[in-house]
């Protein structure tokens, strides 16, 4: 499955940015990075460049990251 994770910006403009670019996948909005933060260990946070590609497996082990 492929779905967007928003992390950091308002609900309204999600909404809004989902419907001008006729997005079609699922799209979670991350309000309190709870997504980004299982994802992105605190430690490491200063590394990470938005966007940021993550394929997680279905056993929830990351498998790949692009970040920038």
């Amino acid at each position: 499955k492929v779905f967007f994770v928003n992390v950091g910006d308002e609900e309204s403009f999600v909404r809004k940015t989902i419907k001008e670019l006729n997005i079609t996948h699922p799209v979670i909005h991350d309000a309190y990075s709870t997504v980004a933060g299982r994802y992105c260990p605190k430690e490491k946070e200063d590394l990470v460049k938005l966007p940021m590609v993550v394929l997680i497996g279905k056993d929830g082990i990351i498998r790949y990251i692009h970040s920038g």
